[in-house]
């Protein structure tokens, strides 16, 4: 298996789901191949991906809460101080961090989904 093949999955899989997610997770799989190498990245495991992704999109989703909390108490704030509000928080806004929870999934599978197959195509065609 060299860069090449598992770039040749990745066009493939872009082709049939041109999406933003998988999209995503190509460049996310060619920053891995440039920074590690076909052949560790092939060893890896899938829990291994899924955990550091986990730890990655826990960050980016904590500090998103944050933000909607703060946002949400400094409204409350004001309210109580009288002050008068041109924008409120948008309940429309939850719903659009939802998708995007959702998509950070997606880029998961899609990122797996390549590792599995490259593996796939490995151990039948053994490395190059």
């Amino acid at each position: 298996m060299t860069e090449k093949d598992v770039k040749g999955i990745i066009r493939d899989i872009e082709l049939i789901d041109p999406s933003q997610s998988t999209l995503v997770a190509g460049k996310l799989i060619r920053m891995d191949l440039f920074h590690m190498g076909v052949e560790d990245w092939l060893s890896q495991e899938s829990y291994e991906v899924a955990d550091d992704y986990t730890r990655i999109a826990d960050a980016a989703m904590t500090t998103a809460v944050d933000n909607m909390v703060s946002r949400i108490a400094g409204e409350q704030l004001l309210d109580e101080l009288g002050i008068s509000q041109s924008f409120r928080f948008d309940t429309e806004e939850i719903r659009k961090f939802r998708g995007s929870v959702l998509d950070t999934f997606a880029v998961l599978a899609t990122y797996l989904r390549v590792l599995e197959t490259a593996k796939q195509i490995n151990n039948e065609n053994g490395p190059n």
